[in-house]
């Protein structure tokens, strides 16, 4: 189920006024004690107490799936790989709890009682479910309390709060919320979809096609590289035969052993500022032709 048609089927029902909250709740409390026992050693009245607190307690499930989608939604900030639905499926298994330690006697409103029971579920299953690593409930809730009022912070001021700034004024130790993010980091699966793609495009790449491999050589300086080498190698075709051997040899082109400016000049018996100055001349040829 999408989340627009869960958020559309959880609106489908009304809400529950304080008399029926009350009316259901008593009828869910006679259920309890049957519950676990077999059906088929019941008799008639209890069978009739059973069926009765099961609908009654359907109906305050539906009645209250809205209060779920409330809660869920303020921890879609929190979480990574736990989808708004998951959070919802958490939220509903606290609900059903609530619904079954609802004490209807103590005047409370079930919407009061039942919001403790769906943070609690929902809390429970991202510190389970949510990293590879478990992180202790308490230890998540601080997390969460930081996060939202990081948010709160930046967009009060528009400057990123530090962690210090925020656990102080929250009353959190920042050095047991640091080791926590140290130790607890967040993890991403290689097989992550990078996003969704355009109508007509290829399917979207994993994480893993995307990382950067030491190995290979980046393909811009592939390109830049290969256009370099024909910019030079045009260069070099274009100079008298006697420049080209010198540049060859003083930087050892094509294999050649690199000779300085005098091992030059001595096999061609000249100085060594006569073949710098040639040398120099070549090099300023070369420049017009591979950057013109």
């Amino acid at each position: 189920m999408h989340d627009a048609a869960y958020f559309h089927s959880a609106h489908r029902y009304p809400l529950l006024t304080a008399e029926e909250e009350i009316h259901y709740g008593r009828l869910i409390q006679e259920m309890l004690p049957y519950l676990e026992k077999d059906r088929a050693s019941l008799d008639t009245k209890e069978a009739r107490i059973l069926k009765r607190g099961i609908r009654a307690r359907e109906r305050m499930i539906c009645g209250n799936m809205r209060l779920v989608l409330r809660v869920a939604h303020k921890y879609t900030h929190v979480v990574q790989h736990m989808s708004y639905l998951d959070l919802c499926q958490e939220g509903i298994i606290g609900l059903i709890r609530a619904t079954e330690k609802f004490d209807p006697h103590r005047g409370y409103k079930f919407s009061t009682y039942a919001y403790w029971w769906i943070r609690q579920a929902i809390n429970r299953s991202i510190s389970e479910k949510e990293r590879p690593v478990r992180i202790p409930s308490n230890m998540q809730e601080s997390l969460n309390k930081i996060s939202k009022r990081t948010e709160e912070i930046l967009d009060q001021t528009g400057k990123m709060p530090t962690t210090e700034e925020v656990c102080t004024e929250l009353g959190i130790e920042p050095k047991y919320v640091k080791a926590a993010l140290r130790v607890y980091a967040r993890f991403a699966s290689l097989d992550t979809n990078t996003g969704n793609n355009c109508k007509g495009d290829s399917p979207t790449s994993a994480l893993v096609d995307l990382m950067h491999d030491p190995d290979v050589e980046d393909p811009l300086d592939m390109i830049h590289n290969a256009d370099m080498h024909h910019r030079l190698k045009t260069a070099l075709d274009r100079l008298p035969a006697e420049e080209y051997g010198w540049v060859k040899a003083h930087y050892g082109l094509e294999g050649a052993e690199m000779q300085s400016y005098r091992e030059i000049g001595k096999g061609e018996n000249i100085t060594r500022e006569a073949v710098r100055l040639r040398l120099q001349r070549s090099f300023v040829q070369m420049k017009k032709v591979m950057f013109r």
